[in-house]
């Protein structure tokens, strides 16, 4: 009988005990506050990188857009002169061709032929060498902020990856932190873990908006120099098919770890888990994307 009952002194070890495990199994303030900061460094550096690419490239081609901003200039001013020209060949044509009816036979003359042919070709020989004459001035802009591309391309090829899997990272490793059992947190520590939480994906998705208007930025800056031609709509086309292609890829990745995410409830035995299944597939998923990216 004597050996069938518990001790009081091993019942306060068991209450030592579990409480030591539940200050263990607990995220601390500390871990909380860690986690947040690598969140927001990670954060501060990845938008860095974006903006300090985008930065220098406009500062190193501002004098290369002034150039050909003045010969877009010119060109339209040079399209209104022609366009006059056009008018002015329709309305002399006009005056030189004359219909008479003759009891109802109609019949027409046409004075100054030569004059009317003139006129004509001399407004069509101005607005095909007006359009020669931008296109090879786009070709040469182009040439002239080659070298600032390919910088531009290959500093974002080498630091945005890294700075938004650094980022990637920090949001993961604080995740994790916060996944602690549902049992043995309060309503008010759950309450606070899930603003937290929300709030962890507002800034993913704010990461991700401003990523997709600097692409929009740049493709609109693109699209804006060629609105004058329409022989270079093919190349746009092109552009945006590849675009699209990578915007679909991102959003099949993301839609893959939000598919391979699972959730189990917290029951009486066990605590709430999140699981990532398929890790290895939706890595690659995101490591595809960014470099087709």
């Amino acid at each position: 009988m004597e050996h069938s009952l518990v001790s009081r002194a091993e019942i306060q070890a068991d209450r030592e005990l579990a409480k030591e495990e539940m200050e263990h199994s607990l995220a601390s303030r500390a871990a909380i506050k860690d986690g947040l900061d690598n969140m927001a460094h990670a954060g501060a550096n990845l938008d860095k990188a974006v903006l300090d690419d985008v930065v220098e490239f406009h500062n190193d081609t501002a004098s290369q857009r002034n150039t050909f901003k003045g010969e877009v200039k010119t060109f339209m001013e040079q399209q209104e002169k022609i366009h006059q020209a056009y008018e002015t060949a329709w309305d002399y044509e006009m005056d030189n061709i004359h219909f008479n009816n003759n009891n109802g036979q109609w019949s027409y003359t046409v004075d100054n032929e030569n004059t009317i042919i003139d006129n004509w070709t001399d407004a069509q020989a101005d607005d095909i060498a007006s359009r020669q004459e931008l296109k090879a001035d786009f070709i040469n802009y182009q040439k002239s902020i080659a070298a600032e591309k390919a910088k531009f391309r290959a500093t974002a090829k080498a630091t945005w990856p890294k700075a938004f899997n650094a980022y990637k990272a920090s949001v993961q490793g604080f995740m994790q932190t916060m996944q602690q059992p549902q049992s043995l947190v309060s309503d008010a520590d759950q309450a606070m873990d899930m603003k937290i939480r929300n709030q962890v994906y507002e800034q993913l998705n704010e990461r991700e908006q401003f990523k997709w208007e600097v692409k929009k930025d740049l493709k609109a800056y693109l699209n804006n120099t060629a609105g004058a031609r329409n022989h270079l709509k093919s190349e746009v086309a092109q552009w945006k098919a590849g675009s699209k292609r990578v915007s679909d890829m991102y959003a099949a990745a993301w839609n893959y770890q939000v598919a391979q995410t699972k959730f189990t409830a917290a029951d009486a035995s066990h605590p709430a888990t999140f699981e990532l299944e398929n890790a290895q597939a939706v890595s690659n998923n995101w490591r595809n994307a960014t470099q087709a990216d």
